[in-house]
Order: structure tokens, then sequence, then C-alpha cells
């Protein structure tokens, strides 16, 4: 199953709305350019991507001219006007729509707009499989991004996709992770930023049964957060190989927190 499958069932309930697109019937058979599956019918090329769209090269068949009706709605420019997107074949989570997002949402009951605050709760209680889930930053200001994510199977390992880069989310992992912030005062800025250098600490010192005091330590210090920084240090030390092996699990954490 591919991701437009997921997000034509899971947003539009099988059923998308139109959209202002002329749906036509090929003369001969074709190869969506998005996901590579042959088709009889569906929406030209230049009917769904502007002239301005330069991600061509990562499509199955860029030199299609063709796309299938399950990847058309993967790019609406609604999408582009939101910070994420969780959706399963069942339910879709949309986070922060913009005042220019056009679509109204309360005809469509899968439907639910969540905050970054809410993104956790979400990660660690995902939606059964199959699943994507994609966000965004100013860095991907009105660009199209859903595109770029991976549909899951498993809810315990799965990606998720921050500004086209996927990540490989240890649930249990973030979990624990979330348990020991919450005991520390919460997901917050300076907390992000102290569990930031912890992992920077095991990362330069890979291999080591003690961890020596590094610079970031140091640097911990002379911001007067040593107490902080010990106790997350020590809480967060047995994991240490698979927080070295997830390290960008702290880009979640900075996304969502709650500051």
């Amino acid at each position: 199953m591919l991701i437009g499958e997921v997000m034509f069932n899971g947003f539009y309930a099988g059923q998308p709305e139109s959209y202002g697109r002329e749906k036509v019937v090929f003369l001969t058979e074709k190869h969506c350019a998005v996901c590579g599956r042959k088709i009889k019918e569906g929406y030209k090329f230049r009917d769904v991507f502007s002239s301005n769209f330069g991600d061509h090269y990562s499509f199955m068949f860029p030199l299609s001219d063709a796309v299938c009706e399950y990847c058309e709605v993967l790019f609406r420019d609604d999408f582009r006007r939101i910070d994420g997107i969780l959706c399963s074949l069942t339910q879709c989570l949309i986070v922060n729509p913009k005042n220019s997002f056009g679509m109204d949402l309360s005809r469509l009951s899968n439907v639910k707009v969540i905050t970054k605050s809410d993104i956790l709760h979400c990660l660690v209680n995902p939606p059964d499989p199959p699943f994507f889930v994609a966000f965004k930053n100013s860095e991907y200001k009105n660009k199209h991004f859903i595109y770029q994510a991976v549909v899951n199977f498993n809810k315990n390992l799965f990606f998720i996709s921050m500004n086209g880069r996927r990540c490989l989310v240890d649930r249990a992992l973030l979990q624990r992770m979330l348990d020991i912030l919450q005991s520390a005062g919460g997901v917050n800025s300076e907390n992000v930023k102290i569990v930031r250098d912890v992992i920077k600490s095991f990362i330069f010192n890979t291999g080591t049964e003690e961890v020596k005091e590094t610079e970031n330590k140091k640097k911990a210090k002379k911001n007067k957060k040593e107490e902080l920084f010990n106790a997350l240090f020590n809480e967060f030390k047995p994991l240490a190989d698979k927080l070295v092996q997830n390290s960008f699990l702290i880009n979640i954490l900075s996304y969502c927190r709650n500051d």
C-alpha cells in the first residue's frame, strides 16, 4: 500500500471532493509519475504540478505525463498550509492548519486538528497500521511535503518524515525519554537543550565504559545547570547506545516542546 492510498481513505474516506482538476481517460495505459502504478485514467501531470515544482527526480516515473487519483490528493495546495500530518486508513490528524486552509474540516468526521504539543502523545500511541507521519517547519514553508513520508506497518518501530528527512522512531525509547523529561519538569526548551548535550556526550564517548567530562558538560556547569544535567545524564546513561543510534529523536522533541 502506498501513501496516496492511505491519504485517499484516511482523510477523504475514499471520496475526495472536486479540486478543479479534470480527470481524464488516457488513450493508452500509463504509469503514474509519482508512485509508478499502471493507470488507464487519472490526471495530466501539468494539471497537478506547476512549473516551479522541482522534486520530480524523486518520483518513480518522472518522465510520465500522468498522475493517479491517489497521488493527486497529496499535491493539493491546502496541504502546504499545515505543519504536519499523521494519517491511517481510518483517521487523519493534521497539525496547525493555517487561516488560509481552504477546506471545511467540520464535515470530515475522521479528521481532527491537533497542535505540536499533541504530537508526542500521538507518536507513543500511533494508530493501527498502515499509517504515515510527516512534519515540516519554517524551512519548508508553503512546500509540498506529505509525499515524502513512508507508509508504516509496525507500531513499535516506524518512520516519520521531517522536512523530507526520514527518522526511525523506536516507540519504547521515545516513551522512556518522555517519562524522564516529564519527571524533570516537562518537554520544554531548557530540558530539550540539556538532553541534546547529554546525547552529544554519549556520541563523543561511544565505546567507553566511563563517560568522561566533555565540553558539553563543562558548558552546562558554567550555565549553572549542573544538577539537572547530571540527573538527566544518569537517567539516560542506560539508554546511551540506543540514543546514539536514534539521535534524530531529539529533533522531534525540540519540534514538539510545550513552551
